[in-house]
């Protein structure tokens, strides 16, 4: 026989960003932090990548800039998500008793997973802020306003 599950996002998504638990807006934050570090041990000058150590350094410095400095309210659907597709029987395997529950990689992975969403949040955001000619975003400079890097960046686009 086939399970259905019916789903409501509406049920398990806080109503703003302002009421997520600010315990998992902390662990947001620290795999966000984690994976900064991973890129710059993975792709840093003792790398074999190190031919390209002045790319990443410039795509560390544009990630880090634009990236974390919104209301994160994508990345953190995808975990809210996430835990809605996630179903944990109770020991006594009494299919009555389901909650919600990630183990702690299945809720690292699904924060990576909403930090890609941010990532690509904040690519278009530059895209918008190059085609829009605007001055700031969030209320800092615009990412190609930033020590010159309009050329470089649309020479990329």
């Amino acid at each position: 026989t086939t399970e259905i599950y019916t789903l409501s996002l509406h049920d398990a998504l806080p109503i703003s960003t302002k009421m997520v638990d600010k315990e998992l807006r902390s662990k947001f934050g620290q795999v966000w932090h984690s994976l900064l570090l991973d890129i710059k041990s993975h792709f840093g000058p003792t790398s074999k990548q190190a031919d390209i150590s002045d790319s990443i350094a410039w795509l560390l410095k544009c990630m880090e800039m634009n990236v974390p400095h919104g209301k994160c309210a994508r990345g953190l659907a995808v975990v809210y998500a996430y835990q809605c597709f996630v179903k944990k029987e109770d020991q006594n395997n009494n299919n009555e008793d389901i909650e919600l529950a990630l183990t702690p990689d299945q809720e690292r992975m699904a924060m990576i997973l909403g930090w890609c969403i941010e990532i690509y949040q904040a690519s278009c955001l530059i895209a918008d802020d190059i085609m829009d000619g605007s001055e700031t975003r969030r209320g800092r400079a615009c990412w190609y306003k930033v020590d010159g890097k309009f050329n470089m960046i649309y020479g990329r686009l």
